[in-house]
């Protein structure tokens, strides 16, 4: 015996509604599992030449400095307008191209800009790191070093007595990897430059590149940076400097290595924190595992608190910065070729990761360094590291929080959408073939003098 008509139709207005039961279920799943993440914010169509670093004045503003076609430009915001203007602007004859740029406020809520520049001048490329000041009267440059690795970058942080301190290095061979540390600072009164490379007994220092600087609650200034396989901290940068292979996690086993570029915070209470991923050489493509290296400072002594951390993600061109949450709890903020994620380190434990933002491979990341900064309101932004030039936060609406969260499903959400369609369509036809079907039926035994019942 064959199915009905009517049981047909019953099975299909079932089948329809599961569909939509479930694509209820998987919006829901999405926003509750997604509601962490963070969504981009575009401020400038411009396509950048190196992330933006940004930062937030005593008044509660955002600012951003960042490089494009057009030269090295400053984005402030009040009150969610965002208004842009050049510090530097490119010109026919000078033709600069902004591949770094590290953004700081001065106690004075004055904006200071470190940046890397190519420039050419007399048929020749020449490389520049510059100093850039607004004021009342506006913008005002200097250059305080030529020859600087654009690969490198340059990282700028400034102390309680707005002196200024950055990290950068310069070329020191045929090849962009060929650099030496350097750190340059005002705080006696004009730039004076130190070659930390020269200071400190090791190769280790040749190749020296993506430099961070932070100060801490004496104005002590610190740097991490990267080196191929390593991660490496450095301290009193004027005097007998010293330094720490932080990648080793405090062994002397060469087969550790640092899979990610180095993160460096000084908290409020004058502790140093630097961090990096790190994981063997041999077995790490195998099992997957990793670590995070902690390496934690506390007046000149130096620990280890390493975490692990279970995941298949490859993060050896990765580019990483590190904050202090609400609870108090490091955070390890990472950027790859296509998303945005962080690791909370809280406890000793095994430490998962979560992926925080997604975006297509082909919007050419930078590999520059990552700007994130956690504002007084709780809000998390983080410098979008790929163009158009912008920012990520945490901080929007729910109906933005309902599209944003569909994106992870939206193709299976399109498929189901589809099926939940057909069915709908498959049960209108049943429908019409029924009515047509009654209707042919009463015609027939109207024919053959037969009647329907009353």
């Amino acid at each position: 015996m064959g199915i009905s008509l009517a049981q047909r139709r019953t099975f299909i207005g079932l089948l329809a509604a599961l569909i939509i039961v479930i694509l209820i279920a998987l919006s829901w799943i999405a926003l509750l599992s997604y509601r962490l993440e963070l969504i981009a914010r575009d401020i400038d169509e411009a396509s950048i030449r190196c992330t933006p670093s940004i930062a937030e004045d005593a008044a509660g503003h955002l600012h951003m400095a960042y490089g494009t076609a057009e030269g090295l430009m400053f984005a402030s915001e009040n009150d969610g307008v965002w208004t842009i203007e050049p510090i530097i602007e490119s010109a026919s004859y000078d033709m600069p191209s902004f591949r770094a740029a590290s953004l700081a406020i001065d106690g004075d809520g004055w904006a200071h800009v470190a940046s890397v520049s190519y420039w050419e001048e007399n048929e020749t490329w020449i490389t520049k790191l510059m100093h850039s000041r607004n004021s009342a009267s506006g913008w005002e440059s200097e250059v305080i070093c030529q020859e600087v690795s654009t690969y490198c970058g340059a990282s700028l942080a400034i102390d309680s007595s707005s002196r200024l301190h950055i990290a950068y290095a310069t070329r020191a061979g045929n090849s962009y990897l060929d650099a030496n540390l350097f750190y340059a600072t005002n705080a006696i009164g004009h730039w004076a430059l130190y070659d930390i490379s020269s200071r400190i007994n090791a190769p280790l220092m040749e190749g020296a590149s993506k430099p961070r600087i932070v100060v801490d609650n004496e104005d002590r200034p610190h740097i991490a940076f990267g080196w191929p396989y390593s991660a490496v901290y450095v301290t009193n940068l004027t005097g007998v400097s010293t330094m720490e292979i932080i990648s080793y996690g405090g062994e002397t086993d060469s087969s550790v290595a640092a899979y990610s570029q180095p993160s460096i915070l000084a908290d409020a209470d004058g502790v140093v924190h630097v961090l990096c991923f790190s994981g063997s050489r041999e077995t790490y493509l195998d099992d997957g595992v990793i670590s995070i290296t902690h390496f934690i400072v506390h007046d000149g002594v130096g620990i280890y608190e390493n975490r692990t951390v279970k995941s298949d993600t490859e993060f050896s061109n990765a580019i990483t910065n590190a904050i202090k949450d609400d609870e108090g709890d490091i955070c390890l903020v990472y950027a790859l070729d296509h998303e945005v994620g962080f690791a909370k380190l809280k406890g000793v434990e095994e430490v998962s990761l979560k992926t925080l933002h997604r975006f297509e491979e082909h919007r050419h990341r930078s590999s520059n360094a990552l700007s994130v900064i956690l504002r007084d309101n709780g809000e998390m932004v983080v410098s979008k590291p790929y163009r158009p030039v912008g920012y990520l936060t945490d901080s929007y609406s729910l109906s933005q929080r309902v599209y944003f969260a569909a994106v992870p499903i939206q193709k299976p959400l399109l498929a189901l959408t589809f099926t939940a369609l057909l069915l709908v369509a498959a049960l209108r036809t049943s429908k019409r073939e029924r009515t047509e079907e009654e209707k042919w039926r009463v015609v027939t035994q109207e024919k053959d003098g037969d009647h329907p019942p009353e």
